[in-house]
């Protein structure tokens, strides 16, 4: 979703697994975003990097300068944990929900080269209730005149409110590193790529000044041209590329198309009205019935705008996803309730444990042999034997088994590539031929570079040997002159290429 694609296919597999503690249903999982829009695609990406938890400062002080007790900031603020495993993703990213507290410290400017299937970290982080009553009330007192509390303050109120440890991935040097950028103004001088307008035009502008003329704050901003968006149609189907202005086109002409044009027409729009937006690439993610697996099919683009006082904040204007809703919670009027909550979930959990290891201790006691009773040793020796004979056969089956299924792989590839149209067969052959050449390849810096987005197939041929250099370079020839300049390719040249390889 880095990028503007035609029509979007339907084609999923298991990206990675989020193996999460806590009970909300659904998560937006960022990988990037992308200060500047083209006519193209998206440029000016940025990965997760060391400001990862900024927004941390700004958020809690919000907080406490709003005055949030204890049994409120429960009703829309919720503490999460989980354990990342990528699957058949390859990426350069980090797959994390976008109010990250902690990060293992080797992986906060990323992994620093492509990972993929093995590759897993933890997190914990945030959800929040963005349609809460209580968020909203922080919004609406955010006032000019900001405090910043101390380092040991905002601990402090951080436990309170929420049981988390700052400490635990937050200096004090970080901090108050943190809090004077926001005081002197560099980090709000570190938005201005995100107040680029190149890709805006009059009329562009003009609705930004419409929906925006009667609001407040830049939340409001945002909400309003949110909910304008969502009254378009979402089609998948919609292809803008041959469009001079892509964004133009869809807010005046077709009014229909998928996420990419959704979120690219939101950020335009506020930054149009004066907010710092940015597209957002990643996952939307819906937990059901304790899934783990993120599918390729979860993959989004939405918009994070920032909102001064609270920092970046999600918006979702894509039609065909379902507008956030609060979670309903209503504070009670004693935080002691859920302190007492707290205590009896603690005691229970630990008289499970106690009982757990009583059970293996009772187990353990009862398992052992009399030292005296030689028939039961060799009865005892017998059903060893057993086990073990049986251990063999099923270890004797599995080796079958996966023999059996890496037959019906070859077989079923084969069948599989015999049902492609020339042009994928053709397309197939080429990515066959980049992976072979690049499992030569000793250098990762020489990999790297050459997937990048803007490099040639044709750089491929440097790492070919002389004797493959020809064939190599008619497949990648044909590969081109059908996908940029539309030639048909027939059977008999994609026999002739299987041939040649």
């Amino acid at each position: 979703m880095g990028s503007l694609d035609g029509s979007v296919e339907s084609d999923s597999k298991t990206d990675l697994k989020f193996k999460k503690i806590g009970d909300c249903k659904t998560l937006y999982l960022k990988g990037s975003d992308f200060s500047k829009i083209t006519k193209d695609g998206f440029k000016g990406k940025e990965r997760i990097t060391p400001d990862y938890n900024v927004w941390y400062v700004t958020f809690f002080n919000a907080l406490m300068n709003a005055d949030v007790k204890r049994n409120e900031a429960v009703c829309f603020i919720k503490v999460e944990s989980a354990e990342v495993k990528y699957d058949h993703l390859r990426t350069e990213d980090i797959i994390y929900p976008g109010n990250l507290l902690n990060i293992k410290e080797s992986l906060e400017n990323g992994p620093g080269k492509k990972v993929g299937r093995g590759f897993e970290y933890k997190l914990q982080y945030l959800i929040i209730d963005y349609a809460s009553p209580y968020y909203l009330n922080v919004v609406q007192s955010i006032s000019d005149n900001k405090k910043y509390h101390s380092y040991e303050e905002i601990t402090k109120y951080t436990y309170e409110i929420l049981k988390i440890k700052t400490a635990s991935f937050m200096s004090k040097e970080k901090y108050d590193g943190i809090v004077e950028r926001l005081k002197n103004g560099s980090y709000e001088a570190e938005l201005t790529p995100y107040l680029d307008t190149s890709m805006s035009n009059e009329r562009v502008q003009s609705l930004s000044q419409e929906l925006t003329k009667d609001c407040k704050n830049n939340y409001e901003k945002a909400k309003v041209i949110e909910d304008y968006l969502r009254t378009y149609n979402y089609d998948t189907s919609v292809d803008l590329r041959d469009s001079d202005n892509y964004i133009d086109s869809f807010l005046f002409e077709e009014k229909s198309g998928y996420c990419v044009h959704f979120a690219s027409a939101m950020v335009l729009l506020l930054r149009d009205a004066g907010v710092p937006a940015r597209y957002v690439t990643g996952y939307l993610y819906e937990v059901e019935d304790k899934k783990e697996n993120v599918m390729s099919s979860d993959a989004h683009a939405w918009v994070e705008a920032y909102i001064d006082g609270v920092g970046w904040m999600n918006f979702e204007p894509t039609a065909s996803v379902v507008a956030a809703e609060s979670w309903g919670l209503v504070a009670s009027d004693d935080s002691v309730d859920i302190e007492k909550k707290e205590e009896a979930e603690s005691v229970e959990e630990e008289t499970k444990e106690k009982e757990a290891l009583d059970y293996e201790k009772l187990k353990e006691r009862y398992s052992q042999k009399p030292s005296d009773d030689q028939s039961e040793e060799r009865s005892k020796d017998k059903e060893k034997f057993e086990i073990i004979k049986r251990i063999l056969m099923y270890v004797l089956y599995f080796v079958m088994a996966a023999a059996l299924l890496i037959i019906i792989t070859i077989v079923t590839r084969k069948l599989w590539f015999h049902l492609l149209t020339p042009e994928r067969k053709l397309r197939e052959l080429v990515k066959r031929r980049c992976r072979s050449i690049e499992k030569q390849i000793e250098s990762e810096d020489d990999i790297k570079e050459l997937q990048r987005n803007d490099s040639s197939l044709f750089d491929y041929l440097k790492f070919v040997p002389d004797d493959e250099k020809d064939s190599t370079s008619r497949l990648f020839e044909l590969y081109y002159k059908a996908r940029f300049r539309g030639d048909a390719i027939s059977e008999s040249e994609i026999k002739s290429l299987l041939k040649g390889a």
